[in-house]
C-alpha cells in the first residue's frame, strides 16, 4: 500500500463547471457573431461529445483500479522518493508533460493504441464540446508513466499533473481564439497548434502532439504551424453519432483485419503497425488511413536504425539531457547528496541509450545499458530478490556486450571471419600457358587466392592442398581446384 499519500485536489472534476460556462458562451458567441467559414455547432454532434465524456468518467473509474495497483507496486519497489514541494511539483508536471507527448505520439503511430485515441478525433466538428470527446479505453496509456514512478513520483502525483494537462488542453480546443503573441505560439500549446492536430489534410496529419507544451514537437520533428483552414474529423470518417460505435468502431475494424489477414506476421502488422500500414502485397493498391509522422515533410524509413531519419532533430536534444544529468549527477556525488545521486544514475543510462539508438546505432548497445540502469536500480532497492535480479540483469548487460564485441571483430575483417584466420580456398590452378611462362623447376601454389601471383611462387601451400606431381594430370584452367 502506498504510504505518505500526499493531499492533493482532484483538478479535473473541480473544472467541470468551467467546461460547461465556456462551453455556453462559445455556443452563444456563435449565435451572435456566426463565421461561415468555422465548424461551428451541431446538436447531435455535441451531445455525442458529452455522452462520451460522461461515459470516460466511468470507464476510467474503473481502469484505475488495476492501474494503480500496477503504480503502488512498482513505487513500493523503488527506492527513490520525490517530495511534493512547490519547487518539486513544476518539475514533476514539465516531465508529466513530455512523457504525455510520447504517449500522445505512440497512440497515433501503432494501431492498437490508436484505436484507443480515434475517439477524441472522431468529430467534424471543433469547439469546446470536442474536447469531452474521450476515449472509454484508456487502459492503453498508463505504461507511459511507470518511467515516473520508478523515479520515485508518487501516483497521486501523476493523476494530479494528469488531470492539469487535461485541463490546459480544454480551452485549445476551439476556433474563436485565433493565433497569439509569438512567445507563446513559441512554447505552448495554442488553439491554432491544436487545430493542425486535429486536422486530416495531409500536410497536417500526425503533427503537433504536445499536451501543455509546443516544445517538445519543435525538439523531436513533429511541429507543423497553421497555414491554411484545417478540414477536421478522420480521412475516413465513421458517420455516426452512436456513443457505442464511437468508441469501439477501430477496435471492429481491426478484428475484421485480423481475420482477413493471411498470416501471424500480417496480424502482428494489423496490431503493431501504423493505423494506415497495409502488407507489402497490398500497399501499392490500397490507400493508407493514416500516414505515419513525417519530419520536415519527408517521408518515414521504418525498421530498426531508422530513428535517427524519423527524429533528425533527437540527437542533440538527448546530449543535452545526458549533459544536464551528467553534471547533476557529478555535483550530487560532490556534495553528498545521496538522494538526489540515486535519481540521475539510472536515468543517464536509459538516455545514453536513446541516443545510441537515435544516432543509429546497435541495439546490442542500447540493451546493454539498459541492462545496466536495471541492475543499478534493483541493487539499488535491496533483498534477496532484489539483488538477484539485478545481478541477472548485469549479467545479461554483459552477455550484450560480449555479443557486440564478436559481431564487431567479424565485421572488420575483410575475410568476414571470426576470431582465428580462416583456412585459404583452394583455387584453380593457373593454366598450362601462364605455367610454362614461369619455368618448370617452379611449382605454383594451386591453393592460392592469387592465381595471377601463384604461378610463379615456388612455396608450397603447408596444410590444404596435397604435394603432388607438376603438372598435374587435371585440366589446370578448369574451375575444379586442384587437389
Amino acid at each position: 500500500m502506498v504510504r505518505d499519500m500526499p493531499h492533493l485536489p482532484d483538478v479535473l472534476l473541480w473544472s467541470i463547471p468551467a467546461f460547461v460556462l465556456l462551453a455556453v458562451i462559445e455556443m452563444v458567441s456563435y449565435r451572435l457573431h456566426p463565421d461561415e467559414e468555422a465548424a461551428g455547432y451541431e446538436a447531435k454532434d455535441a451531445a455525442t461529445s458529452v455522452g462520451m465524456g460522461l461515459g470516460s468518467l466511468v470507464f476510467d473509474a474503473l481502469w484505475k483500479i488495476p492501474i494503480v495497483a500496477i503504480y503502488a507496486a512498482v513505487y513500493e519497489l523503488t527506492p527513490l522518493r520525490i517530495p511534493v514541494l512547490w519547487w518539486t511539483l513544476p518539475l514533476m508536471q514539465l516531465a508529466q508533460d513530455f512523457f504525455y507527448y510520447w504517449s500522445h505520439r505512440g497512440h497515433h503511430v501503432i494501431r492498437v493504441l490508436w484505436a484507443c485515441h480515434v475517439v477524441h478525433h472522431s468529430s467534424e466538428k471543433f469547439n469546446l464540446s470536442t474536447a469531452l470527446r474521450q476515449p472509454w479505453t484508456t487502459w492503453t496509456v498508463w505504461p507511459f508513466y511507470v518511467p515516473m514512478i520508478a523515479l520515485g513520483v508518487h501516483p497521486a502525483v501523476i493523476a494530479f499533473t494528469s488531470g492539469a494537462n487535461l485541463v490546459y488542453q480544454f480551452w485549445v480546443h476551439t476556433e474563436r481564439i485565433g493565433k497569439l503573441p509569438r512567445p507563446f505560439e513559441f512554447v505552448l500549446n495554442t488553439p491554432s497548434h491544436h487545430r493542425v492536430h486535429h486536422a486530416s489534410q495531409g500536410g497536417y496529419l500526425d503533427r503537433n502532439f504536445g499536451g501543455i507544451l509546443i516544445i517538445w514537437d519543435r525538439m523531436f520533428g513533429s511541429f507543423v504551424a497553421e497555414t491554411e483552414r484545417p478540414v477536421y474529423g478522420l480521412t475516413k470518417n465513421i458517420k455516426t453519432f452512436n456513443p457505442l460505435r464511437v468508441a469501439t468502431h477501430e477496435y471492429a475494424a481491426i478484428a475484421r483485419d485480423l481475420r482477413a489477414a493471411d498470416s501471424w506476421r500480417e496480424r502482428a502488422g494489423r496490431v503493431f503497425r501504423g493505423p494506415g500500414w497495409q502488407p507489402a502485397g497490398r500497399a501499392a493498391a490500397a490507400q493508407p488511413r493514416r500516414p505515419a509522422v513525417r519530419s520536415r515533410g519527408a517521408p518515414l524509413r521504418r525498421g530498426a536504425g531508422r530513428m535517427r531519419e524519423r527524429w533528425p532533430r533527437v540527437v542533440r536534444p538527448l546530449l543535452w539531457v545526458f549533459a544536464a544529468l551528467a553534471v547533476v549527477h557529478l555535483g550530487a556525488l560532490l556534495g553528498g547528496v545521496t538522494a538526489v545521486g540515486q535519481l540521475t544514475k539510472p536515468a543517464l543510462m536509459p538516455v545514453l541509450a536513446a541516443y545510441v539508438l537515435a544516432r543509429g546505432g546497435p541495439l546490442l548497445l542500447a540493451g546493454a545499458l539498459l541492462c545496466g540502469c536495471g541492475g543499478d536500480t534493483f541493487l539499488q532497492i535491496g533483498g534477496d530478490v532484489a539483488f538477484l535480479v539485478g545481478m541477472g540483469s548485469f549479467a545479461a548487460g554483459h552477455v550484450c556486450y560480449l555479443l557486440l564485441f564478436a559481431r564487431h571483430g567479424r565485421r572488420r575483417r575483410p575475410d568476414g571471419g571470426g576470431g582465428r584466420s580462416p583456412r585459404p580456398l583452394r583455387t584453380p590452378c593457373c593454366s598450362p600457358a601462364r605455367w610454362c611462362s614461369c619455368g618448370r623447376t617452379s611449382r605454383p601454389t594451386c591453393g592460392s587466392r592469387s592465381p595471377a601471383t601463384a604461378c610463379c611462387s615456388p612455396r608450397w601451400r603447408s596444410a590444404g592442398s596435397g604435394r603432388g606431381p607438376w603438372p598435374p594430370s587435371a585440366d589446370c584452367s578448369s574451375s575444379s581446384p586442384t587437389r
